[in-house]
């Protein structure tokens, strides 16, 4: 693997040489961002901590952990930004009871509220274990658009189950932040994760 090399502008400026380390640099830097050396920035369209700006950083992507944050009822995303589609990241993470599902509740930018919370089919205690691991993909969310679309896969069974679902508008708009819930309680085990990946188009 490329190491990644931090280049100054200062070793740039007009008239001053460049020495062969610099030359080596330049050449094995976008091979350390395509190999994600540490310390290399992300190609922004791969999947990467939502609040990382390099490889290896201490930003995690983290939104919520039970060791932190403790017991709640509802994890609420940050903000989401123009020209990035999310990913959420449920990491063991479990509830009291049989029989809970996994809850996804997307907010409406233009309407100003929530769309109420649905099941994204990923239930725990009955079938399957009695935590989770789970991904919740919201496509696209910063299109204005009548619909978002959103996918789950977990490991609420065997094999993983994975669904796709579409949340439709009345008027067009962005959805700007989305809440996890379970169906009855609270998390009470786990981590909760959230990664982003840059659209062009």
């Amino acid at each position: 693997m490329a190491s990644w090399t931090t280049l100054l502008n200062a070793i740039f400026l007009v008239g001053k040489p460049i020495t062969s380390a610099s030359g080596l640099a330049l050449r094995d830097n976008p091979i350390s961002i395509a190999e994600g050396a540490p310390g290399a920035p992300y190609m922004e369209t791969e999947w990467h901590p939502y609040n990382s700006v390099a490889v290896g950083d201490a930003n995690t992507g983290r939104i919520w952990s039970m060791a932190v944050n403790g017991a709640v009822d509802t994890i609420t995303t940050p903000d989401f930004q123009d020209g990035y589609e999310y990913r959420l990241r449920g990491e063991a993470i479990g509830v009291a009871g049989l029989g809970r599902m996994l809850r996804l509740n997307l907010f409406r930018q233009t309407s100003a509220s929530y769309a109420g919370a649905v099941d994204v089919g990923l239930e725990i205690g009955v079938t399957g274990p009695t935590n989770l691991d789970a991904v919740v993909t919201i496509d696209r969310p910063r299109a204005v658009s009548l619909f978002c679309r959103y996918s789950s896969v977990g490991t609420s069974g065997t094999p993983p189950e994975g669904r796709d679902y579409i949340l439709t508008h009345t008027a067009r708009q962005k959805i700007l932040r989305a809440q996890l819930s379970w169906s009855e309680g609270d998390f009470n085990s786990g981590a909760v994760f959230m990664d982003r990946r840059r659209l062009y188009v």
